[in-house]
């Protein structure tokens, strides 16, 4: 399968695993609130207990959850790659979003890890000594927009510059980026992160199916 199509499955798949798993069925199976930044022992015990209710379905969730996010960011940087390959304008752009994409899902990859952890610490010891965990989990969590925004941005207005899969697609991209960046910054229960949310996927599958679609082989 060339790099193109590769990507465009990961963009067909992984926006809709993530906001299905966390944009809806982790609200409703674990009850989890999102993160307070106000209050962030409060929240994070608040957090941390919702998943200590039921583990099974933390684990579950988070598992499928990771391997959603996984594709999503793997197929956003192997389209950079294609991006970048193809030459012509918006080649630097492509190359330093390549080189972000990898960094998101180390963070995001990182904030699983803490909170498994803090989860295994709160039911061995209780949920006092996991908390702390969970702070840093929640804290680095939070900071994913600001990169993510970024990179994708920058592949936006590459793909708008160069039509490697459609340039309103691109563009409408590096919009999302923008207000992705931008609403790291606001209230994390504020509506107009999901509504970005919900932007992002709605952009990210048309992306996909483009790049399914196109004939150009790498």
């Amino acid at each position: 399968m060339s790099t193109r199509k590769l990507a465009g499955l990961f963009l067909t798949i992984g926006p809709v695993g993530v906001f299905l798993i966390w944009g809806i069925l982790q609200g409703v199976v674990l009850g989890a609130p999102n993160p307070d930044p106000d209050a962030p022992t409060l929240s994070a015990t608040t957090y941390l207990q919702a998943n200590l209710d039921n583990q099974v379905a933390f684990t579950v969730l988070g598992v499928l959850g990771g391997l959603s996010f996984f594709a999503l960011l793997v197929g956003f940087g192997l389209l950079a790659l294609e991006v970048r390959s193809a030459g012509g304008a918006g080649t630097g752009y492509a190359g330093a979003a390549a080189l972000m994409f990898p960094s998101v899902l180390a963070i995001g990859v990182a904030n699983w890890g803490l909170e498994k952890t803090a989860v295994d610490l709160a039911v061995k010891e209780g949920i006092e000594a996991g908390v702390p965990m969970q702070v840093i989990a929640n804290g680095i969590g939070g900071g994913v927009g600001v990169l993510w925004g970024v990179a994708l941005l920058l592949l936006g207005v590459a793909i708008g510059l160069q039509k490697t899969v459609s340039a309103v697609l691109g563009w409408l991209l590096a919009l999302i980026g923008a207000l992705l960046f931008v609403t790291n910054f606001l209230d994390a229960n504020s509506p107009v992160s999901f509504v970005v949310w919900i932007g992002l996927t709605l952009v990210t599958i048309p992306v996909g199916v483009s790049a399914l679609r196109a004939p150009k082989a790498n």
